[in-house]
C-alpha cells in the first residue's frame, strides 16, 4: 500500500513539474531574440543595429532607448534593422542602452538590450587675429611710435559648449623682434602696443593662442613691420586745448616732429 501511494505522489509531482514547464519562460518555447553586440562611436556618428529573433516563423520588431537625445530610424519592422545618429557628446563619454523587443505571431515577445558608447570629438578651435590698420601705408605696415592693435574676438568654434562664448582664453605674445609687450595685457581678446622707433626696418612677429571650452588650443601669427626712423611720418601737435570768449582772437601755434632713433629706450 505505502509503494502504491508513493508512485502515486511521483506521477503528480511529474505532472505538475510539465505544466509549470510548458510556458514558463520565452526560452522554453524556443524563441529567443539578440540585439547584437555593444558599440563604440564618435559623436554625430550614425549608429547601425541589427537586431534578430528565433524560434518563429515571422516576429515584428521594436527598439527603444531612455535616452531622449537620439531618434531611432526603424522603417521596417518586420525586420531588427535600425540606426540613429550619436548625440554631441561635450567632455566625457556617454552611454546609451537599447533594447530590441520581437514578438511573434502567437504573441510571445522576447528582450535583449545592448549599449552603445559614444565618445567626443572635440573640434579644434581657430585663432583669427585682426590688425587695426593704418590707411597711409600697406596692411600690416607701421611707423616707429604709432599704436599697434590686434584683435582676437573672431576667433571660433566649431563646436562650442556655449554658442555666446565659444573661446575661454586667450594669449597673446611676442614672437620675434624688438620687445614691445612689457607691461601689456596679453590674456585679453585685444591688445594694445607702441610700435619702437627704429634705426632700421624690422619685422615684428606676435601669435595669438585661443582656448575652447574643452580645452581645445589653436595658435595663428602675424608679422607687422615696422619702417625707420627716416621713413616715418612727423607727428602733427595742434597745441593744448584752448577756452575762449566769444570775440576774442585765437592764435593756434602747430608744429610737427618726427620720431627719433635715439628716444627708443637701449639705443
Amino acid at each position: 500500500m505505502k509503494i502504491k501511494i508513493m508512485c502515486l505522489l511521483c506521477l503528480i509531482l511529474l505532472n505538475l513539474s510539465a505544466c509549470g514547464l510548458e510556458g514558463s519562460s520565452d526560452k522554453d518555447k524556443g524563441v529567443n531574440v539578440s540585439a547584437g553586440s555593444d558599440q563604440t562611436v564618435n559623436e554625430s556618428e550614425l549608429v547601425n543595429l541589427a537586431g534578430s529573433a528565433k524560434g518563429a516563423s515571422e516576429f515584428t520588431y521594436a527598439w527603444t532607448s531612455t535616452n531622449s537625445d537620439i531618434t531611432i530610424n526603424h522603417s521596417d519592422t518586420n525586420k531588427g534593422d535600425a540606426s540613429f545618429v550619436a548625440p554631441t557628446v561635450r567632455t566625457s563619454p556617454i552611454f546609451i542602452q537599447l533594447t530590441l523587443t520581437a514578438t511573434s505571431k502567437d504573441g510571445v515577445a522576447v528582450q535583449d538590450s545592448l549599449t552603445v558608447t559614444v565618445n567626443p570629438v572635440n573640434s579644434l578651435p581657430k585663432a583669427v587675429i585682426e590688425v587695426t590698420q593704418d590707411t597711409r601705408f600697406a596692411n600690416n605696415t607701421f611707423p616707429g611710435d604709432v599704436a599697434l592693435v590686434m584683435k582676437g574676438n573672431q576667433s571660433t568654434d566649431d563646436d562650442p559648449i556655449d554658442a555666446n562664448a565659444p573661446i575661454s582664453a586667450y594669449q597673446w605674445a611676442q614672437v620675434s623682434g624688438t620687445n614691445i609687450t612689457t607691461g601689456a595685457t596679453l590674456n585679453a581678446a585685444t591688445v594694445s602696443l607702441t610700435t619702437p622707433i627704429l634705426n632700421a626696418e624690422e619685422t615684428l612677429t606676435f601669435s595669438l593662442t585661443v582656448t575652447d571650452s574643452e580645452g581645445a588650443t589653436h595658435t595663428e601669427t602675424v608679422d607687422i613691420k615696422v619702417m625707420d626712423v627716416t621713413k616715418s611720418p612727423p607727428k602733427a601737435n595742434a597745441g593744448k586745448d584752448l577756452e575762449l570768449t566769444s570775440g576774442e582772437t585765437v592764435i593756434l601755434t602747430g608744429s610737427a616732429s618726427s620720431p627719433s632713433a635715439a628716444a627708443q629706450p637701449g639705443r
